[in-house]
């Protein structure tokens, strides 16, 4: 496996893993605690983190 494809899939890691931290942190303080192993189990490169955290945005005020 090349240089280039290696620094690819560590980013997409990194991209995926930082959208899980913030969407489960979210599930946890808003009581939705059956999200966390959905968010934590599935790979979906950021997808399913950013589909959560946009169906529970805090109200504009």
């Amino acid at each position: 496996m090349g240089t280039g494809r290696k620094a690819l899939i560590a980013g997409v890691v990194a991209w995926d893993t930082a959208w899980k931290a913030v969407a489960i942190r979210r599930a946890v303080r808003n009581g939705q605690r059956a999200w966390v192993p959905v968010l934590a189990l599935i790979n979906s490169a950021g997808i399913l983190p950013m589909i959560f955290l946009a169906l529970t945005r805090p109200p504009l005020d």
